[in-house]
């Protein structure tokens, strides 16, 4: 059964922006209908005339209300849009189902494992068609996914396979997208020459990238890309790069810079201050960012701002805070599987904080913890972290990870108290 809710659809050309938009079809009520379009048709996925489990149709893009609609897959109660025997644009439907689960499974709760015969359906449609704008915004989804519950080497080779598909010449703006996203899995991979290499030829094209496509992924592409860059910069240990792009999101115009982005912006100043170890602008940018969480609501957001202001915390000696902060940001971030991508990073502050406060046995076991979650996700950077903890700095294993991993922040961290 599902609890059936009413929509309603418009469009305009895509060549006119600014003409008058055009119903699909008016409201009814107890109807949900969902179009995409294709050729001089759209195709839609609809619970009408009882469909409880959804039909496709079909309808002329000059005439699309319900009058007009053709069932092109019928209703049959219970059964899975997966492998339904479709060929050529009729397909559009599925591909269309298949990647509304995969852009929404990292909200609901879906693990990446779960996620991945939805997207490998979408993209061997995508691919079968030759549509390259939906090869890159479901692989851009299902890299959401990976990120927070998978493996950030499968997020490198996922997105690395998905370029593959696309010719440079004809494809600059998507390749920009899949470049930021690259640069985002090399980011939590932790290859950080990589993932500059990634972003530079992502900022270098930005301007190609279509209006209709930040629209689908939701966020301005430049922006993202700023913010990616910022953060890289400043776990290389570029602090004074990092500072002015983090400076640009705080700064920037509402209408332009996303909540998101500038917390993220306030994130890069706190790591800019751990780095150097200026605590009163680490506290500055961390109570800011924890506010701006707070007062989003947002779950990915509560986990990344409530961390961000508990490193902050600990930098200021208050270290009880911090702990019970960072302990309880895991805990939120488990239960509501938000921020997971940041779980062994979460997990090495607070082995860091408990050093600190002259718990080492606490540290090395909180340590351990973050290494494994580390290991499991493919997260060199804070493997690394977990190993300088554990290790010390003189570690063989942590300079070996520094060196592959290009993070210098952490070469010149304190990451033991002084005698």
């Amino acid at each position: 059964a599902h609890d059936h809710v009413t929509s309603e659809q418009w469009v305009i050309e895509a060549g006119d922006p600014n003409g008058k938009p055009r119903l699909i079809a008016a409201r009814e009520a107890n109807v949900e209908y969902q179009a995409t379009h294709h050729g001089d048709r759209f195709y839609i996925q609809t619970n009408a005339d009882g469909a409880e489990d959804y039909k496709i149709v079909t309808a002329p893009v000059e005439t699309p209300d319900r009058s007009h609609w053709r069932d092109v897959v019928p209703h049959e109660p219970g059964r899975l849009l997966l492998g339904l025997p479709l060929e050529g644009p009729a397909r559009y439907p599925l591909l269309m189902a298949s990647g509304q689960i995969v852009n929404f499974s990292w909200r609901v709760g879906l693990t990446a494992d779960e996620a991945e015969p939805f997207h490998s359906e979408a993209l061997g449609i995508a691919t079968s068609l030759g549509d390259m704008r939906a090869v890159t915004l479901v692989t851009a989804a299902y890299g959401r996914s990976l990120a927070s519950s998978g493996s950030a080497v499968d997020y490198v080779a996922t997105v690395t396979d998905a370029m593959k598909h696309l010719d440079p010449q004809k494809h600059v703006g998507l390749l920009a997208v899949l470049s930021a996203i690259r640069c985002h899995a090399r980011w939590l991979a932790g290859d950080l020459p990589g993932a500059m290499a990634d972003n530079d030829f992502a900022l270098a094209h930005a301007d190609k990238v279509e209006e209709v496509d930040q629209q689908t992924l939701g966020f301005a592409v430049a922006i993202w890309i700023k913010g990616l860059r910022s953060k890289v910069l400043a776990m290389m240990g570029r602090f004074d790069e990092a500072r002015a792009l983090a400076e640009e999101l705080i700064s920037g115009d509402e209408a332009v810079v996303d909540t998101l982005h500038r917390l993220l912006g306030h994130g890069t100043m706190v790591d800019i201050a751990w780095g150097r170890g200026e605590a009163a602008l680490a506290e500055k940018h961390g109570a800011i960012a924890q506010a701006i969480a707070d007062k989003s609501g947002n779950p990915y957001l509560l986990v990344y701002g409530r961390a961000f202001n508990a490193l902050a915390l600990a930098m200021n000696g208050r270290h009880s805070e911090a702990t019970t902060l960072l302990s309880d940001t895991l805990r939120f971030a488990r239960q509501r599987n938000a921020g997971l991508e940041n779980e062994a990073r979460m997990l090495a502050d607070l082995a860091w904080v408990l050093m600190h406060a002259g718990l080492p046995d606490r540290a090395e076991a909180t340590a351990e913890e973050a290494a494994q979650a580390a290991r499991r996700r493919g997260a060199k950077i804070w493997l690394a972290y977990a190993e300088g903890i554990t290790g010390g700095p003189e570690s063989a294993v942590f300079k070996r990870l520094i060196d592959e991993t290009g993070a210098r922040l952490l070469a010149g961290l304190r990451i033991k108290p002084s005698a």
